[in-house]
């Protein structure tokens, strides 16, 4: 009979497949193992069916066991789909890992080693992020990563800009690191030469906490000026979204905070890029409500020109509308500009020839 309807495309009867769970539910029994699964089994599918009789009748034994009783041999409770109790939670989940990203390379001490660094995002600690550089594992006070805190244990590397934010932290080639704290979004420098604690390079008796934001730096080759994404928020950080001004500007890095705007006009700006002769930046730009993967220009401006329009700046790509260009950066040996472009359809890699000795401006 079994045969017979193995062949056919008609699902078996529910008797048939009740007696299949009752004989694995007495195979178990036999073998001597627990049987509050195939109980579960029975239990369930008898209920399912509205069952009259969900009895289980073990070997051995005449009497008639009712199926929840082989579901408490063992101790285990049956319990409504997703209530039963866990210890693994959700904050057992969220706080057992550590984000890693950002990486660099570099010095963060002046004459110090070159070294990998990067962001660890800890659970553990509020989710703060702490930049970390690699010593190796086994090193005294060096993580199950091989990696030793850089900046101070109360401190949340991150930044706001673009509300996202990325781009919180550089290694500055002199020596030390460069980061945006959280709390306040003001610049830091740790690990300068001659200095015991992280130097602010925006201090307070320039303007107030949460004004400006910032992001995606470079140092110039000169190491005097640290050229950045900058976003004002207004005097008292609360201009409302369509009033936030965003520019490259370029900051003193003797800690007076002074800054001079390099390109503004557009409503976003990333990866501003000073070129190795320090005379030119590179930098893309973009206006709302076009995201970066839509359409972006890459432009280039002099610095010594002190012109900071953006609409003024030589336009490289993008004047189509239509294109997305992204990570600018210069040769350093032979000053050609690199670039990301999807001009073609596809994202390639671009090269604009070096600028020809003594140019102000791209033609």
């Amino acid at each position: 009979r079994m045969r017979r309807m193995r062949s056919s495309s008609t699902p078996p009867p529910l008797p048939l497949l009740l007696l299949a769970q009752l004989s694995l539910c007495a195979a178990l029994t036999l073998a001597r193992q627990p049987v509050h699964f195939a109980g579960r089994l029975s239990a369930s599918l008898a209920r399912s069916h509205a069952c009259k009789d969900p009895y289980l009748a073990l070997p051995g034994s005449s009497r008639r066991t009712p199926v929840a009783q082989c579901i408490h041999m063992s101790g285990k409770h049956n319990r409504a789909y997703g209530s039963w109790p866990s210890e693994i939670t959700a904050t057992f989940i969220a706080s057992s890992g550590v984000r890693i990203g950002n990486l660099a390379l570099g010095s963060s001490k002046e004459g110090g080693d070159v070294a990998l660094h990067w962001l660890e995002g800890r659970p553990q600690e509020q989710g703060r992020n702490a930049l970390v550089k690699f010593v190796g594992k086994g090193t005294a006070g060096a993580s199950e990563r091989g990696a030793v805190d850089v900046t101070p244990a109360d401190v949340n590397v991150r930044s706001r800009v673009h509300e996202y934010g990325g781009g919180a932290f550089l290694i500055a080639p002199q020596g030390g690191v460069i980061y945006s704290e959280y709390t306040s979004q003001r610049l830091y420098w740790s690990g300068r030469a001659g200095d015991s604690e992280p130097m602010c390079l925006t201090p307070e008796s320039t303007w107030k906490a949460g004004r400006y934001r910032f992001a995606d730096g470079q140092v110039t080759p000169s190491g005097e000026h640290l050229v950045i994404v900058r976003e004002d928020h207004g005097e008292d950080g609360d201009a409302p979204p369509a009033a936030v001004v965003n520019e490259v500007v370029k900051l003193a890095l003797d800690g007076s905070g002074d800054m001079q705007v390099l390109a503004t006009g557009a409503d976003f700006y990333a990866a501003p890029r000073v070129s190795p002769d320090g005379s030119h930046v590179a930098y893309v730009c973009w206006d709302h409500p076009s995201m970066p993967w839509d359409a972006t220009q890459l432009r280039v401006a002099s610095i010594k020109s002190g012109v900071a329009e953006t609409a003024s700046h030589a336009l490289v790509d993008g004047a189509d509308g239509d294109t997305s260009v992204l990570q600018p950066d210069w040769h350093p040996r032979t000053g050609a500009l690199y670039y990301i472009s999807d001009g073609s359809g596809f994202y390639t890699i671009r090269r604009l020839p070096p600028l020809p000795t003594g140019a102000d401006a791209l033609s």
